[in-house]
């Protein structure tokens, strides 16, 4: 787990300041021992379990995924286990969509 700067979750305003990098084995170059999250980047909020994406231009640190962003996060099948590793093992406390306080504006 590495510690960020403080960002804000744009789907249920939770507070974030760390995360903890997924990635493909044999991916990450030798000796680092966990990625930096970089502008582009996504993740997933711990709280409501929907997807950001890292840009240090926006106040919070976080933003909405772009339509086609989302479209391609779909695809992805490390992004699709963790989504239903995290609704697996946090049914309760994971906010139901509807409970959602912001979306974007294409959806």
């Amino acid at each position: 787990m590495t510690r960020i700067k403080l960002t804000t979750c744009p789907w249920c305003d939770r507070k974030l300041d760390r995360v903890t990098a997924v990635v493909e084995k044999g991916t990450m170059a030798k000796g680092v021992e966990e990625p930096v999250a970089e502008n582009g980047d996504a993740t997933l909020c711990i709280a409501c379990g929907m997807t950001s994406i890292f840009d240090d231009t926006v106040r919070a640190g976080l933003r909405f995924p772009t339509r086609q962003e989302w479209i391609d996060l779909e695809g992805e099948k490390m992004m699709v286990g963790l989504l239903t590793a995290h609704s697996m093992a946090a049914p309760n406390f994971r906010k139901p969509l509807r409970t959602i306080l912001y979306k974007p504006d294409w959806m």
